[in-house]
């Protein structure tokens, strides 16, 4: 193969648009074509070289060419902006192709990663590497399409490289501000006592630092494996002192639980230490609920099976009988609420002069409940010119639908109650102006514990949009003392027989089951999942569903509410059991409509594997529901005749 040479693009300049994969639907997918593949690339290279939005933007699948995400890459490929702002580009792209990586997908597509170097004007510079991968699909008339793009590796160093260049290139006051300034000499001095120091802290006009022993790892903080950590954590004060020593696995925000108070972490339990470095609360706890409302008892405490409360003076009460279900509605800020750069006066900074996001810690209460990731990024209001990734400039929680006292099916008694929250944040430099997702609040009241799941919302195909209207309702049944089904209004992608026609929301059925001590939410690739893990019965006809018509003639799409499943989404429902186990449609068009649902899988040639015969496959339930509407479906049909 003859060498490729390196491309080099006009300058560009971006911020992060953080976990960005676009995702459309190809049509039907067929083999590779190696020499087709490779003159796709270099054609893609080319075009960004010569800031040829228009082909850049055709490269793509006809579906994806209005999609902001998608117009905002060509046009940073293309050299032609910057992503929020119209101020000169910083960096130039080089596409190095002798590196490029070919691979064949289980689904038949393609995929390439292009690797590049990113560099600048000013040679004095370092250049540093980077890399992104498209998803390609080869469509009935040859051509190759983008159906995929995934750049988060990309913007992320990109994000990075161009504050580098700022750091090089401007001077110090016009970044930081003064007590920024005066942390990074102050941390500088620090490095001599410890391996890191990681973050700096203001509060109150004084500046803490958080230090580290061992190899550093942001992300580990979200890491579910159970081993050991290869860091520890302290904290020194402003007076270079140190206030913890570097042996715990977290601390959080200080202040964060209560005035002046810092929350700990090792080996999964947890305590406070208040700002002078006492010891307030033995660090043995397994949770912390502050609460309000409670007199003397400032907060809730729970080590194994065992409860406590926690007193105003820190002192602790002997075991006692505290309900989750009485506490959780008096825990602090866990009703609606908003945050922009952490939320609270206090403010911590990356001791770093490439990372300028502000990271908040927030207390462990706010995460086991779900309505908080272990760590938060914000925009910094104390750095300028700089650009921001992987950061968000709001994050909104709002408290949704409460049900109480909800019994197992066919028990009497209520033993669980549930809340939902909305949760919308908004990320700079994302694919869409705001992200949502769902998440429910569990109490179980037999055993006293709280349970929580994230529940996706949105399963359109770039993963952009949200349901709003009278469809977006949430409800749970409790189908045993461990199993759940959760009902969430949400947005759907659901292609029918008729071309014309698409189920493009309505309910999503999220079954959900106590393991270990913690809420999973079972898996399947059919929409309708409840086909999956439940008899039907006539409950499941009815639901606010949408139904988008396109008009050929017109140009554009008609939406009609549905209450109830129509007599061609039953058919796809049906069908869709088959697909779940590759079932090869005689009808070719199912076979196209379940191929759009990514159902089937594919060799290393591209070609589909399907199975002839799945009556084995089919489970007990499967078997129940495919006669089930069978059923449904030949009652409608006589109703229909005798109609006439």
């Amino acid at each position: 193969m003859k060498t490729k040479p390196l491309i080099i693009a006009g300058s560009v300049a971006v911020i992060l648009i953080a976990a960005i994969i676009f995702i459309l639907y190809g049509k039907n997918k067929s083999n590779a074509n190696v020499d087709g593949i490779e003159a796709f690339i270099e054609k893609f290279t080319n075009y960004a070289v010569n800031g040829q939005t228009d082909s850049l933007l055709n490269s793509f699948a006809v579906e994806s060419r209005n999609n902001d995400g998608v117009k905002r890459l060509v046009s940073v490929l293309a050299g032609k902006s910057t992503v929020n702002s119209n101020a000169a580009p910083l960096a130039k792209l080089v596409f190095n192709l002798d590196e490029r990586v070919i691979e064949t997908l289980s689904d038949g597509s393609i995929s390439v990663t292009i690797p590049l170097f990113l560099s600048n004007t000013n040679t004095e510079l370092e250049q540093r590497r980077s890399l992104f991968t498209l998803k390609l699909v080869r469509f009935d008339n040859g051509d190759y399409k983008i159906t995929q793009a995934d750049v988060r590796q990309f913007f992320t160093d990109f994000v990075a490289y161009e504050n580098y260049v700022r750091s090089k290139t401007l001077k110090d006051v016009d970044i930081y501000s003064p007590e920024t300034l005066e942390a990074f000499a102050a941390a500088d001095k620090l490095k001599a006592r410890f391996d890191s120091v990681i973050w700096f802290s203001h509060v109150n006009g004084k500046t803490y630092y958080y230090v580290v022993y061992g190899k550093w790892d942001l992300y580990t903080l979200n890491s579910d494996i159970d081993s050991p950590l290869p860091y520890k954590i302290g904290l020194v004060g402003p007076d270079m002192k140190t206030i913890l020593p570097a042996e715990f696995d977290l601390i959080h925000h200080i202040g964060g639980t209560f005035p002046d108070m810092i929350e700990v972490e090792k080996g999964h339990k947890k305590g406070f230490y208040n700002i002078s470095g006492k010891e307030m609360l033995p660090v043995k706890y397994d949770q912390i609920f502050p609460i309000s409302g409670e007199g003397e008892n400032i907060a809730a405490l729970r080590m194994g099976d065992y409860m406590y409360w926690l007193k105003s003076d820190y002192t602790v009460s002997e075991p006692t009988d505290i309900k989750m279900a009485d506490i959780l509605p008096r825990l602090n800020k866990t009703g609606s609420f908003s945050m922009t750069n952490g939320g609270y006066q206090n403010l911590t900074e990356f001791n770093s002069r490439e990372e300028h996001n502000s990271i908040y810690i927030p207390p462990s209460y706010m995460v086991d409940l779900n309505l908080l990731p272990v760590f938060k990024t914000f925009k910094n209001p104390l750095r300028r010119n700089v650009e921001y990734g992987d950061a968000s400039e709001n994050y909104i929680v709002t408290k949704d639908v409460i049900q109480n006292n909800i019994a197992v099916d066919g028990d009497s008694g209520g033993w669980l109650q549930t809340l939902f929250y909305n949760i919308r944040d908004y990320y700079l430099g994302g694919r869409t102006e705001f992200y949502d997702r769902k998440n429910i609040v569990l109490v179980d009241n037999k055993h006293n514990r709280v349970y929580t799941a994230s529940l996706s919302t949105d399963y359109s195909p770039d993963g952009t949009q949200s349901l709003e209207g009278p469809c977006n309702v949430s409800s749970i049944r409790a189908i045993t003392d461990s199993l759940f089904e959760v009902k969430v209004g949400s947005v759907l992608y659901v292609e029918l027989y008729d071309t014309t026609k698409t189920v493009s929301g309505g309910p999503y059925y999220h079954y959900l089951a106590i393991k270990g001590n913690k809420l999973v939410n079972l898996t399947t690739k059919r929409i309708f999942s409840f086909t999956k893990f439940v008899k039907m019965d006539d409950s499941y006809l009815e639901g606010c569903y949408l139904l988008d018509t396109y008009d050929h003639a017109a140009k554009k799409n008609s939406s009609k509410r549905m209450d109830q499943l129509t007599d061609e989404m039953l058919r796809y429902i049906k069908n869709e059991i088959y697909a779940d186990y590759s079932y090869k449609f005689s009808d070719k068009r199912w076979e196209q409509v379940f191929s759009y649902q990514d159902m089937y899988h594919y060799n290393e040639n591209g070609e589909a594997q399907y199975a002839q015969s799945v009556t084995d496959s089919l489970t007990s339930i499967d078997k129940y529901n495919i006669n089930f509407i069978d059923q449904k479906l030949k009652a409608k049909k006589a109703t229909t005749l005798a109609a006439k």
